[in-house]
């Protein structure tokens, strides 16, 4: 029985991962650059590294620590330019097999960028945790405990659907029942 599903967002519900992270980060650039930051590649790809270390757990984290302005306004637009590349491969009907179902996505992305994904594709879930919730990010322990206690029924319950195999076994290990969004045929 299922009474509860858990959705990944990169990969899972839009299929073109690698061209909205380019996207976002090109866009990203020519944000700081617009708004007189220098050398703002030197600073994102400083910011890469930073997330692969695990000192920070986004890059927008890393921007609000590391310049002295507000990231607000560049975050918007950026989420906003992003939006329209992911919504081209989006696969969000899948949300729609589920309906009635609790929901939940558990992301490594912005919880902004994922809302306003829903906001544009005329989708509901019940919650969204994300890069700002998270402190270390998937496939951690740590990140999944957060998501377990955040599912309102046992694991073995909950429907675990991600495109990385890193995650999927992850989830296997907290008793979810783990499917390749690649193997499901989506309702058109």
């Amino acid at each position: 029985m299922t009474d509860a599903v858990v959705f990944d967002f990169d990969g899972t519900l839009y299929q073109d991962e690698e061209t909205a992270h380019d996207q976002f980060m090109d866009t990203l650039n020519d944000e700081l650059a617009r708004n007189g930051i220098q050398q703002p590649k030197k600073i994102l790809a400083n910011a890469q590294k930073a997330i692969e270390t695990g000192t920070h757990t986004s890059t927008c984290a890393f921007l609000t620590e590391t310049l002295e302005m507000p990231i607000e306004p560049i975050k918007e637009t950026v989420h906003e330019q992003t939006l329209e590349t992911i919504s081209a491969t989006s696969r969000e009907q899948l949300i729609d097999q589920y309906d009635g179902t609790y929901s939940l996505i558990f992301t490594n992305n912005s919880e902004h960028l994922v809302d306003l994904f829903l906001r544009e594709h005329d989708r509901h879930v019940d919650k969204i945790i994300g890069a700002e919730t998270l402190e270390e990010l998937k496939p951690s322990e740590e990140a999944f405990q957060t998501c377990t206690e955040a599912v309102p029924c046992p694991a073995t319950e909950t429907v675990f659907i991600d495109d990385t195999k890193a995650n999927r076994r992850t989830a296997k290990k907290y008793g979810f029942t783990v499917q390749d969004p690649a193997r499901i045929e989506v309702e058109r």
